[in-house]
């Protein structure tokens, strides 16, 4: 006897079901996690309305190091001016979300000298906007390794400009403040900027002869 051929299955070979997309799927996942969904654009919207101060707190540290001392092992000067120009720019960046260029720091005055082998803290936050302009507070801490006692080192205000992508002064994000501490803060930023414009117009008054050659 010859074996019989397989039999063909008459039935038409059924393909998997694509499952149709569901389109509010990233609406449905929010409401699970407890968070609305929100557009990108609206995200976006909401940063150039305004920023609270602490997105932009900054905390460093650094141990000083041999190189980084003098001849009386105490830290350099310009070695921690170095780290609150970084800590500065960080801040900065971090509040526009843009370039950053530092136009001026004031107010340094060194309080304590720091050893070598000590840690250096280094704290600072956005003070105030003054339009493309930012006011940065940068505390300066020194701490004993061995004891964890700490000293303020110094304290120091950098303005930093926000730049645009071709190099311009940008606009940045207006600082929300909400606790009586950033108020102070701010208004205390206000008072050094309005000082400094009128430094600044008193010099350019005496540059151009304004000034009586007796004052």
């Amino acid at each position: 006897m010859r074996p019989r051929a397989p039999v063909k299955s008459t039935r038409a070979t059924r393909r998997p079901r694509r499952s149709a997309p569901v389109p509010y799927l990233p609406a449905v996942a929010a409401c699970a996690s407890g968070f609305p969904a929100r557009a990108p654009e609206e995200a976006t919207v909401k940063s150039e309305r305004g920023k609270p101060s602490r997105a932009s707190h900054v905390e460093m540290t650094e141990i000083v190091m041999p190189a980084d001392t003098n001849q009386h092992d105490r830290v350099w000067g310009g070695r921690v001016m170095s780290l609150i120009d970084k800590a500065a720019a960080i801040a900065a960046l971090r509040h526009s979300r843009t370039h950053v260029v530092t136009a001026l720091v004031d107010g340094l005055e060194f309080k304590q000298p720091v050893r070598r082998g000590h840690i250096l803290r280094l704290l600072a936050a956005v003070n105030a906007v003054f339009g493309s302009s930012m006011e940065v507070g940068v505390k300066v801490l020194s701490e004993d390794p061995l004891t964890g006692e700490q000293a303020h080192c110094c304290s120091a205000y950098a303005t930093m400009v926000s730049l645009d992508a071709a190099g311009r002064p940008a606009r940045a994000p207006r600082l929300l403040v909400r606790t009586a501490e950033e108020r102070r803060r701010e208004r205390e930023a206000g008072q050094r900027r309005r000082d400094r414009l009128r430094r600044r117009a008193r010099e350019a008054k005496r540059a151009t002869g304004g000034y009586s050659r007796g004052r």
